[in-house]
């Protein structure tokens, strides 16, 4: 396993709903898989391979807020969020997480006979037996991994610890593990996309929301996409209707999620579309948001380290800064993560933006960062975390204060 593939998160920090609509069908079966206690790994995973962005984080944190699952696992739930940091880092979280659930510390492998392992070293037969027999053996406590790139990287963590129930999200389920018991979710339903696409937006005419539904299939990456946008616009004056009526003539036909490259259009064209509308309305904005094609998209994004880059050469607040990133998020262009002060950008939108940024445009970001001193880093506000706040604001590494569980997490500029 790759060391960028998996990040263990925060102990506890089980992803929110804010916003939530319905998804009612696809969280009872979540309920349903978790409380059967057929299968001790439960997989969680897009309809098709490989679609970020259909909401099956949304659906897993829905299922582990219904009663019965609560009382399902009486040991405790721990939720790992997977993303890129620091190999120790991982470590150090997911002891942390063991620690909790078991209420003591955890005497790693201690479940595992070496007779056991050994047998199973040349036996595909009784590897399976071993997986399913005594590694995936339901248990009283449940183990949350969020957002693998596919469900075979959670073996290695399994191994590790004795009596747990084991949940999987993941962009693909595998083959590997036919023993688990693998939850599909697929697009929203008409209703729901409707539901998404008005929220809020009481005076947008839903004969022009269903077009944008028809567009965006059902998929909630578009969905929040779109609304951001239609929203940003309605506060600067913009009528509901009229700025949904010009993204549905601007996107390209009805998106088909089996198809990579259809993806990439209909992604592509709402972010050429959020980015039209920000460089009327804030062009520094724009241009910020772009310098983003910088980072990695595997990885998150510091905020200190995003903040030494917006601030190279002076003149910008850490009010302004916040401001920025609060703009993006209102339009779904970046996300914030809940449990550390890092941005991230959907792998689609990430590589729409590295496009725009070009060779040339990435040469220049690269060069600011560099030479950016980190002593014009703006002091950190409310929404600004940067130097002196726990979260680095120079690339030549990061702090940790384990009193505020504050940390940058590992950045890449290639």
């Amino acid at each position: 396993m790759r060391e960028r593939d998996t990040y263990m998160g925060q102990a506890g920090a089980i992803a929110g709903i804010d916003g939530w609509i319905g998804r009612q069908d696809d969280v009872d079966r979540v309920v349903s898989a978790l409380t059967r206690q057929e299968s001790g790994l439960i997989v969680v995973v897009p309809s098709v391979d490989g679609v970020e962005g259909l909401g099956v984080t949304a659906v897993v944190a829905a299922a582990l807020r219904r009663p019965e699952v609560d009382e399902r696992f009486p040991g405790g739930v721990g939720w790992l969020n997977a993303g890129g940091t620091h190999v120790e880092d991982r470590a150090a979280e997911f002891t942390e997480v063991l620690d909790r659930l078991h209420g003591e510390d955890v005497e790693l492998y201690s479940h595992l006979e070496l007779s056991d392992l050994v047998g199973a070293a040349n036996d595909d037969e009784a590897v399976g037996e071993l997986l399913r027999e005594q590694i995936f053996r339901p248990g009283p406590r449940l183990m949350v991994v969020d957002g693998l790139r596919h469900a075979g990287q959670v073996v290695p963590l399994a191994f590790a610890v004795p009596g747990c129930t084991w949940l999987v999200t993941a962009r693909a389920a595998g083959e590997e593990l036919p023993f688990a018991a693998t939850v599909r979710v697929g697009p929203m339903p008409p209703d729901e996309s409707l539901a998404l696409l008005r929220r809020d937006l009481p005076a947008l005419d839903a004969g022009t929301a269903a077009r944008l539904a028809e567009l965006t299939g059902g998929w909630p990456l578009a969905l929040t996409m779109a609304h951001g946008l239609i929203v940003s616009q309605v506060v600067t004056g913009e009528p509901a209707t009229e700025a949904a009526a010009r993204l549905a003539a601007g996107l390209p036909g009805p998106v088909d999620l089996a198809v990579p490259a259809s993806r990439a259009r209909l992604i592509g064209a709402l972010v050429d579309h959020a980015l039209g509308w920000l460089r009327t309305v804030d062009p520094a904005a724009a241009t910020r948001f772009l310098q983003l094609g910088l980072f990695d998209h595997d990885e998150g994004i510091p905020i200190g380290v995003a903040a030494l880059l917006w601030s190279s050469g002076g003149g910008v607040t850490g009010g302004q800064i916040g401001a920025l990133i609060a703009r993006l998020e209102g339009l779904s262009l970046v996300r914030r993560r809940t449990d550390q002060p890092v941005l991230g950008l959907a792998d689609a939108v990430a590589e729409r933006v590295r496009e725009l940024l070009g060779a040339d445009g990435l040469q220049r970001a690269r060069r600011a960062l560099t030479e950016a001193d980190p002593g014009d880093t703006p002091k950190a506000g409310p929404t600004c975390p940067a130097r002196g706040s726990g979260c680095c604001a120079t690339p030549s590494g990061c702090t940790r204060r384990r009193a505020t569980r504050t940390r940058c997490g590992s950045w890449s500029a290639t």
